[in-house]
């Protein structure tokens, strides 16, 4: 497997030769100060992965469906979606002690990277074996991370090699 930048690469390759009105969708870089700020603001790190992807797409200049899952957030809408969701939890489940395996409504470190139809595609950030693995978070139901991919690269690579971008591909910076 590649890197972030290489999938989100192979992605844009497609759909620059399949849907070319859907590449000026895509956001331009973020800014790291913003990204510093979003951190702050949310009181999380955002994981290396996160910000790779941040670095190449801070989400969308305006909806289309680039991956299959949901629209990729970009900065401000990943702040906005957190603190939504952290409103709102107190009167979903109050936070409240899960056992093992079974999932919040929400969890404050959980941080969203697409959203869709009220739902959100959640990058995992607590301790322990799921870190880091890409779930859901829905508008209506606890988490769902059972059916994980494991980290955000994984989820990237795998939308590229499902739309046969293949080979060696080298983004230039």
């Amino acid at each position: 497997m590649g890197t972030v930048t290489e999938a989100w690469f192979r992605i844009e390759s497609w759909v620059e030769k399949y849907a070319p009105k859907s590449l000026s969708a895509l956001g331009p870089p973020a800014d790291p100060s913003a990204i510093h700020a979003g951190e702050a603001q949310l009181g999380l790190t955002f994981p290396p992965q996160s910000v790779e992807s941040l670095r190449r797409h801070d989400g969308l200049t305006r909806w289309a469906m680039i991956l299959p899952e949901a629209p990729p957030l970009g900065v401000s809408g990943i702040v906005e979606q957190h603190q939504d969701r952290m409103d709102i939890a107190e009167d979903v489940d109050g936070f409240a002690s899960h056992a093992p395996g079974v999932e919040p409504w929400w969890h404050e470190r959980w941080l969203p990277f697409g959203a869709s139809d009220g739902g959100l595609q959640v990058i995992d950030r607590r301790a322990g074996p799921g870190h880091g693995r890409l779930g859901w978070a829905p508008h209506d139901n606890p988490g769902d991370f059972s059916e994980p991919w494991p980290t955000l690269c994984a989820y990237l690579t795998q939308v590229a090699d499902a739309l046969g971008v293949r080979g060696e591909v080298h983004p230039s910076w």
